[in-house]
């Protein structure tokens, strides 16, 4: 449901429930007062809805007018209706005992269920965000790239390696050709080697990682159609792609790699191997079953059930 305006509509693009991903998006490329007023929000979500104008201007030493022009660089009417967007986000959070942890630290003296609880609660809310988030025209020019591509070249650093190997495992398994690196010479030359009809797949939370951008670069400079899929639309990685799959998630870890971030790019992953395998429905089908058949000797047959025993 959306939020009405208190004087001026709210762009279609910006509804409840977008406000705090949009900043969470956009912060790393903001400066000034407004990265000062973002990360005061993000903060303290709720403080915001008691607070005044001038109390925030106070709380984060700017000015009124700082957070109006704030607020219209969000393509809101005013503070206003910023405090009823994040009014609504908080009302959504609360509607469940699971979404209330949503956001919670971790303490040292928490029991089992609140730490499961917070866990749970980010990895659901990382999907959600996901889907809502998901341009369903960026992912059908990627399906339709991959898809069409001579080779695919997939690369990713730390734990976004994670995410490009289980990429490159499932499209391998329908018969594409495609490769996961995680080291910078490896990306390079599979970069370098590169060309017109090609696809190179970039994976960086952060989209700053600076192996992930030099190796990406390469790519876009050999012809290849280069896809970023980042946590950060805004991104430096974002910025030189071809095709952004951009999934804002919340990183409940401070940024140190809690899961629901790979969950919601494995989602993406999901997304793109259905879709990839659609546009080749045949040959997929064809492939799998001949995978399948060359595995069937290495599963173990399933256990028959024991007949009882006479007595």
């Amino acid at each position: 449901m959306k939020i009405m305006p208190v004087s001026a509509p709210v762009p279609a693009r910006l509804t409840t429930g977008d406000l705090t991903s949009r900043l969470r998006e956009q912060l790393p490329g903001m400066r000034g007062t407004n990265a000062i007023i973002a990360t005061q929000i993000l903060d303290d979500p709720a403080a915001i809805t008691q607070c005044s104008i001038g109390e925030l201007a106070r709380l984060t030493g700017t000015s009124p007018p700082s957070i109006t022009r704030f607020c219209r660089a969000l393509e809101l009417s005013g503070y206003p209706e910023l405090k009823l967007l994040i009014a609504a986000e908080l009302g959504q959070a609360s509607a469940s005992s699971w979404d209330q942890t949503l956001g919670a630290t971790i303490g040292e003296r928490d029991s089992p269920g609140r730490v499961t609880g917070i866990v749970i609660a980010a990895a659901l809310r990382a999907m959600q965000q996901a889907a809502d988030a998901l341009d369903l025209a960026a992912l059908g020019r990627a399906a339709d790239a991959i898809a069409q591509a001579g080779r695919c070249a997939i690369f990713g650093v730390g734990g976004s390696y994670q995410v490009a190997a289980e990429a490159q495992l499932r499209l391998h398994r329908i018969g594409r050709a495609v490769w996961a690196f995680n080291g910078l010479h490896d990306a390079k030359m599979s970069a370098a080697l590169s060309g017109p009809g090609d696809v190179f797949l970039a994976i960086s939370r952060s989209g700053r990682t600076s192996e992930i951008i030099e190796a990406t670069r390469e790519a876009a400079a050999n012809g290849a159609t280069t896809i970023a899929l980042t946590s950060f639309a805004s991104s430096p990685l974002a910025t030189i792609a071809d095709i952004v799959l951009a999934t804002p998630v919340q990183d409940i870890s401070g940024g140190h790699g809690s899961l629901a971030v790979k969950y919601a790019q494995m989602l993406v992953v999901d997304c793109i191997y259905s879709l990839v395998a659609q546009r080749g429905y045949a040959a997929a089908a064809e492939a799998l079953a001949r995978t399948a058949t060359a595995l069937a000797a290495h599963r173990a047959a399933p256990d028959r059930p024991r007949k009882p025993k006479a007595r």
